[in-house]
């Protein structure tokens, strides 16, 4: 059986700045190697896809999680847990528009949220998750609902 992770605190912090005239696709994406959207499951959870899109972006994502439960299915080791987590991010059409003193109005927003985690063996990490952001209330059902079949992290 795996050692269980009672508790960890983990952050993470993204610059992303794009320069000269990328296409316009490229404004709502982040990273050059782990390439993710924005909004979304591995961006600023509970804001939908699309929503926030720019030249400069800053996201930050802190998450307390908890791998409590270690159990065996068909020999193969495995670990239940949860997680709690806080995302925050905000997106500049302009790089001038990211500079200190440039009254572009408001486009900051957050993300809080909670979900199920199922660590299978040591490399594969299951992510079943749900995360509200006031900045998607317009759309409906103001939750984001996420599963996530990656690495374990």
């Amino acid at each position: 059986i795996l050692p269980r992770q009672l508790l960890v605190l983990a952050t993470r912090l993204y610059l992303d700045v794009l320069f000269g005239d990328p296409p316009f696709y490229e404004l709502a994406w982040v990273g050059a190697f782990d390439h993710f959207g924005f909004c979304g499951s591995k961006g600023l959870r509970g804001s939908p896809e699309g929503r926030h899109a720019g030249m400069v972006k800053l996201l930050g994502a802190a998450e307390l999680r908890s791998l409590f439960a270690p159990f065996r299915l068909f020999g193969m080791p495995m670990v239940f847990g949860m997680h709690l987590f806080v995302t925050a991010g905000q997106a500049w059409a302009t790089l001038e528009a990211s500079l200190p003193f440039q009254d572009q109005g408001p486009s900051a927003t957050f993300g809080v949220g909670t979900g199920l985690l199922l660590r299978w063996g040591e490399a594969v990490m299951v992510r079943i998750e749900t995360a509200y952001s006031p900045d998607a209330t317009d759309a409906g059902l103001p939750v984001g609902i996420y599963f996530e079949l990656d690495f374990a992290y």
